[in-house]
């Protein structure tokens, strides 16, 4: 996972599979997993792709709490 950079800030938000973004960092088992891309999935899911390879499919019905970062102006 790459860190942000300065001038960089987080925040935690819960998302669903409509609302999640790359770059979003979900946080599992003492880890962090930043979103890479998006696959689309029948009946509105989404197969998110970490950067390290893994795969997490969500449900439609699902709600994360992820940290997204927001650059400062």
């Amino acid at each position: 996972m790459t860190l942000p950079r300065a001038g960089w800030i987080g925040q935690s938000i819960e998302v669903t599979s409509r609302t999640i973004r790359p770059g979003d960092v979900l946080h599992m088992g003492g880890q962090a997993f930043q979103v890479l891309n998006l696959i689309e999935l029948p009946a509105q899911g989404k197969a998110l792709r970490f950067t390290t390879g893994e795969v997490l499919n969500m449900h439609f019905k699902t709600r994360l709490t992820v940290v997204r970062t927001a650059r400062r102006w």
